[in-house]
């Protein structure tokens, strides 16, 4: 029997990494690029132009700390709308809403897998581009998947 690797923990992965992104303040010079603005209108890093500054400023375990905090604070809209849509999808899949959606949809469209797939994603689409946010659609994925693995 040979060693198993076993992933750790999400949460020490992240833990991980934000004390080895705390070490490198310590050990990467510090400094900056010049940078323009191209015809788009988006700011780009002219090659070759890195100056380290004299004034280092070192991240300390508290700034580690408080990160966490201001990383919540930062991404609240985006936290708030997962959980948001991860209620209602419960809720929908408690009730049995989900169910009775495919099974509609199967009855009316089972015939064609490919109309109904194309109106299925075409409904995440409209209201990703509408809202403004896609990664917040992925638990819709698996109405998709049951839909599909119902028409096969």
């Amino acid at each position: 029997m040979g060693l198993r690797f076993k992933v750790p923990h999400t949460l020490i992965l992240l833990l991980s990494m934000m004390v080895i992104a705390l070490i490198a303040t310590w050990l990467v010079p510090q400094g900056f690029f010049t940078t323009t603005l191209s015809e788009s209108g988006r700011e780009m890093v002219v090659a070759g132009t890195y100056q380290t500054v004299e004034e280092r400023h070192y991240l300390t375990p508290w700034d580690l700390l408080q990160a966490i905090p201001r990383a919540f604070a930062a991404a609240q809209d985006v936290i708030f709308f997962v959980l948001i849509v991860g209620g209602v999808l419960a809720v929908a899949r408690a009730t049995g809403t989900v169910d009775a959606l495919i099974g509609r949809l199967l009855e009316r469209h089972g015939k064609k897998p490919q109309r109904l797939i194309f109106m299925v994603v075409f409904c995440f689409a409209l209201a990703s581009s509408s809202i403004g946010t896609a990664g917040e659609y992925i638990p819709f994925v698996i109405i998709l998947v049951a839909l599909v693995k119902q028409c096969a």
